[in-house]
């Protein structure tokens, strides 16, 4: 058994190659597998109760289990919120100071010298909300 901090590509790969069985749970924004095939796989979550809803995934002989929270999207929706008004302000500004930090990075690009916010990256970031995977 894991923890969220364990679930890195590398450490994935280490555990697997010494040939042990894990459990890990990770948001998934973090694993490549899982952001690129696992959410995009097809089929319905199943309702467990008004707060959880769960959809169980076989890819390459692993087992995924996505669990998607409705508090914890809203959670996640007002997070992102507060960042990007922030971002504005700081644009606005041009107090770029340190901006391109933390969370605050999936928001912006930076080209030719200017950072702006981008609306392509801040709707990816939405398909993240709430949810995690074991």
């Amino acid at each position: 058994m894991a923890d969220r901090d364990m679930a890195s590509e590398r450490n994935l790969s280490l555990i697997e190659k010494e040939g042990y069985g894990y459990i890990v749970g990770a948001k998934t924004r973090h694993l490549r597998r899982v952001r690129d095939k696992v959410l995009s796989f097809p089929g319905r979550c199943r309702k467990i109760d008004d707060n959880l809803k769960v959809k169980r995934i076989f890819l390459q002989d692993r087992r995924y289990i996505i669990c998607s929270k409705s508090q914890e999207a809203e959670k996640d929706r007002m997070e992102r919120g507060l960042i990007i008004e922030n971002l504005e302000k700081k644009i606005k500004t041009g107090c770029l100071s340190r901006i391109l930090t933390g969370d605050a990075k999936r928001f912006c690009q930076a080209k030719e010298a200017r950072i702006t916010l981008s609306g392509e990256r801040t709707e990816k970031e939405v398909r993240y909300d709430g949810k995690y995977v074991s």
